[in-house]
């Protein structure tokens, strides 16, 4: 029965972490496509073109 309990919380441990890894990946990857807009040019923010 100890098992079963330390089992489920593993694995909810588990579920919680790659949820968190999946989330900071898509951060990472979304950071990254700003990162290289930028170094293209293409993303200049619209407050700091003159109006």
């Amino acid at each position: 029965e100890e098992g079963k309990i330390r089992g489920a919380a593993l694995e909810g441990l588990t579920v919680a972490m790659s949820k968190k890894n999946s989330l900071a990946r898509r951060k990472r990857q979304h950071e990254f496509e700003l990162q290289s807009e930028q170094e293209r040019g293409a993303a200049v923010p619209h407050f700091l073109l003159p109006l």
